[in-house]
């Protein structure tokens, strides 16, 4: 296509630190941003199409109409929607940021969805209805009630701030999880299995999650500062943690050794300062969520024996299973793994069953003893 005089391309860009995409668009003398969506693709598209309809001559107050929409209008539809969503909830900073991440895989998996492709105010109950019950043969319940729960969140934020008259999640069933718990705990030799294949920078980064059963996003987060190599443990801050509370997590020896071997090597400014982020990749940059992704989908790949749907969330698992196997009480798994409630912990309840098994035993031979003698 060529140029026409006056007009430029529209330039498409990401903002540092954030999950949209935009379109900034000048012509003669103005300059306008819009938003474009929650990926590139979709932006430069909307870049193609201005650009198209301004070499043809139309106005430029058409073309943001027509093309980026007008958030009350008619034509709004599920992926348009969605970035409204999370460019109010990025600037509001309501979310931490490995939360907000999550939700943008798990949008970008529903706006492929048929519904996601009609304008929002079409969409109804029973075209949800009808995709769940499709989705239901390919994923367990917890994952497409989790998939229901955001749809819920984007039209419900939709109705609070005008764009839609009504949820229609809100009338679609969620089956039942009951009897659905995944519970997947990888064995002591299946950990060391695991290491093996793991590359270089993710090695320590998976040791610390199966020996402390810290989540992802605060082993992310984690800090040099926040590691006490004379006390021998990780301090999770208040910003890192889920529920919101600090807490402190020993090391196991293995990991002490490890991370003072990771700090000693490196040469970096922040370190000396206290600061700097423990776990980075080879080029010596933070290791991010998507960097992360990678290297654990690249060792599940040469891990021939690999259980079927291991997740990363799973170490976490594991890291329960091997201490309550080990003889520590749910109590003590809880306060470890920064549990909110004693209710959580108590999926692990039964990995408890051959304890209680040897308890009843001496209960029974004690009885018997005493039968016995008194016979």
């Amino acid at each position: 296509m060529r140029k026409r005089s006056g007009v430029r391309l529209p330039r498409v860009y990401q903002p540092k630190g954030r999950v949209n995409w935009y379109v900034r668009l000048r012509w003669e003398g103005r300059e306008v941003v819009r938003l474009a969506g929650m990926t590139e693709a979709r932006a430069k598209d909307k870049s193609a199409r201005a650009y198209a309809a301004r070499v043809e001559g139309r106005s430029l107050d058409e073309i943001l109409s027509e093309i980026f929409g007008d958030p009350s209008g008619d034509k709004l539809n599920f992926d348009e929607l969605a970035a409204l969503y999370l460019d109010h909830v990025m600037k509001a900073k309501t979310k931490r940021r490995s939360t907000l991440l999550a939700d943008v895989g798990r949008l970008r998996r529903l706006r492929k969805c048929g519904w996601a492709k009609k304008p929002v105010a079409s969409v109804t109950s029973r075209d949800i209805s009808r995709w769940a019950n499709e989705r239901a043969r390919e994923v367990r319940p917890a994952t497409l009630n989790r998939d229901l729960s955001m749809g819920s969140v984007i039209f419900s934020w939709g109705v609070s701030h005008g764009y839609l008259d009504e949820n229609v999640f809100v009338a679609v069933n969620r089956p039942s999880e009951k009897g659905n718990a995944r519970q997947l705990f990888l064995s002591p030799d299946q950990v060391h299995q695991l290491l093996k294949v793991a590359s270089v920078d993710l090695r320590p980064f998976l040791l610390a999650a199966v020996t402390t059963g810290m989540r992802r996003g605060e082993l992310l987060a984690l800090c040099w500062d926040d590691v006490d190599f004379d006390a021998g443990a990780i301090r999770v801050t208040v910003a890192a943690s889920k529920t919101k509370s600090e807490r402190r997590v020993p090391m196991t020896l293995e990991l002490r050794t490890t991370l003072r071997s990771m700090k000693s090597e490196r040469k970096v400014f922040a370190i000396s300062r206290g600061g700097g982020h423990v776990f980075a990749s080879t080029d010596g940059k933070r290791m991010t969520p998507k960097k992360l992704q990678l290297r654990w989908e690249r060792a599940l790949t040469q891990w021939k024996n690999a259980p079927a749907d291991l997740r990363f969330h799973d170490l976490r698992h594991t890291a329960a299973s091997l201490m309550v196997n080990a003889g520590q009480d749910l109590y003590v798994v809880g306060e470890v793994l920064g549990h909110s409630s004693a209710q959580t912990t108590k999926r692990y309840a039964h990995l408890l069953l051959d304890r209680k098994r040897t308890a009843v035993d001496a209960l029974g031979h004690a009885l018997r003893t005493a039968m016995s003698g008194t016979g």
